[in-house]
């Protein structure tokens, strides 16, 4: 599980980071080229060299590639940039841990969490649509002292050209 005293799931972790800088640099040269990228959606593992549980894991690869080009050159930046500290943390985790304690723990916390939400349904909707308020009001805010002022900017240099 150990490649040259590297934990299995930070090499993991690097190597998705490392695709899905790729794909993003690739996908904003492409734009300020001005060519369309490829068409992505054909990307198929055959089946003739699947079974029935090799085709549950293609299907599996298939929406983790499509996610990961999706991440990489559709959608916005924050998003690209919450995936990449996503994965560190997760490399920053295995480097911690070996794969088998993760698994172990994954199994433990996805065993009791739905238990806590069931037990708990309430407190947590009453907690999300507090905190959903709160995040709209800071929004507001946001938007009123900068992206507002930001657009007025833009506006008035496009009318004095």
């Amino acid at each position: 599980m150990e490649v040259f005293e590297f934990n299995f799931l930070a090499v993991v972790s690097w190597v998705a980071i490392l695709v899905l800088a790729s794909i993003f640099l690739y996908a904003n040269m492409l734009r300020l080229l001005g060519k369309e990228p490829p068409n992505l959606l054909r990307l198929e593992v055959t089946e003739e060299t699947t079974t029935r549980i090799a085709k549950t894991v293609r299907a599996w690869i298939k929406e983790a590639i499509r996610w990961l080009f999706l991440v990489g050159a559709e959608k916005e930046w924050p998003v690209f940039v919450g995936a990449v500290a996503a994965l560190l943390l997760l490399s920053y985790i295995g480097s911690c841990m070996d794969l088998l304690t993760l698994v172990y723990m994954g199994t433990l916390v996805g065993m009791a969490v739905p238990l806590t939400y069931v037990k708990n349904e309430d407190k947590i909707k009453r907690f999300v649509g507090w905190l959903r308020e709160k995040h709209k009001r800071y929004y507001q805010i946001i938007d009123e002292k900068t992206i507002q002022k930001i657009k007025s900017r833009i506006a008035k240099e496009k009318k004095t050209e």
